[in-house]
């Protein structure tokens, strides 16, 4: 079932160029609030919560990070056929991951470069 459920999110990928396959297997896929942090210099976590964060649907494959945002469609049946517009793709031999951010045990960092 979860397989069905990750292949019926993944075909909802709107303005991906390429082909989401050869990013390899679909590990899991779901809901973030994403907040982002540029090289100007240390971000501190209390300087991020000022900021409202962007709510984005992150695809974990294999090889890739694919950041989303998700669409609402108003109409009958729109809850259960999302659909996504695609805004990023990270490879993953480019990303580094801090599992524990300093404040908050529930957040982690995802790094790019």
């Amino acid at each position: 079932l979860k397989s069905v459920n990750d292949s019926m999110h993944q075909i909802a990928i709107n303005g991906y160029i390429g082909n989401l396959n050869e990013l390899g297997k679909m590990i899991m896929q779901g809901g973030f609030s994403v907040w982002i942090g540029h090289k100007k210099g240390a971000t501190k976590m209390k300087d991020l919560a000022r900021f409202k964060p962007m709510q984005r649907h992150l695809f974990l494959y294999e090889k890739a990070i694919v950041f989303c945002k998700r669409r609402v469609e108003s109409g009958e049946g729109s809850d259960r056929y999302p659909s996504y517009s695609f805004k990023h793709c990270w490879k993953m031999d480019e990303v580094g991951f801090t599992e524990y951010v300093k404040g908050d045990n529930r957040k982690f960092e995802i790094w790019y470069g």
